[in-house]
């Protein structure tokens, strides 16, 4: 009879564990998904943020290399359409 208290006692113990386990796991797929949620808003800000940085700095470069060792008309560069042909 003590016997089967306390293998009903450790059972009961088990199952308590076992819920506390499984609450547990719960808890940490949930910070899981959050953690995972910032980190792709995080990353997806400082690809943004760099793009725009490289584009500023490559726009700099450009305009040193292109501007100052040719003096270019860039209006006679645009695109003028000939007038003459007959459109597709």
């Amino acid at each position: 009879m003590a016997r089967d208290k306390v293998s009903t006692r450790s059972q009961k113990e088990m199952g308590n564990m076992q819920q506390e386990i499984s609450k547990i796991q719960d808890e940490m797929t949930q910070m899981e998904a959050r953690l995972e949620a910032k980190m792709d808003s995080k990353l997806r800000e400082i690809k943004e943020e760099f793009r725009g940085d490289l584009r500023a700095l490559l726009g700099r470069i450009v305009g040193m290399m292109v501007l100052p060792r040719h003096n270019v008309n860039f209006v006679s560069l645009k695109y003028k359409p000939n007038l003459h042909k007959s459109p597709p």
